[in-house]
């Protein structure tokens, strides 16, 4: 039988909490093109090609866009001190 700490899920709590709190933070720096089609396709579960239907723009342009926004993404999560195993 194994007894829960109760310290374990608050500090599991926390470190999710601090995690999105980082990743919002360097989200919040991108250009809002970028921003817009991170959201769209990794929160909102938006498939690439509505992605661009929403946004009115062509289908490369949106994968453009976020190559750009991911590779920014890494630079300011690297730069907060996050490493990527930690996300």
């Amino acid at each position: 039988m194994t007894i829960e700490d109760p310290s374990d899920n608050a500090a599991a709590e926390m470190d999710k909490q601090d995690r999105s709190k980082v990743l919002q933070q360097c989200l919040a720096k991108l250009p809002a093109a970028q921003r817009e089609v991170i959201d769209l396709f990794y929160f909102q579960d938006e498939p690439i090609e509505a992605v661009a239907r929403r946004t009115g723009v062509p289908l490369n342009t949106v994968k453009s866009r976020m190559f750009y926004a991911r590779t920014r993404m890494a630079e300011l999560l690297n730069e907060a001190g996050v490493d990527r195993a930690w996300l």
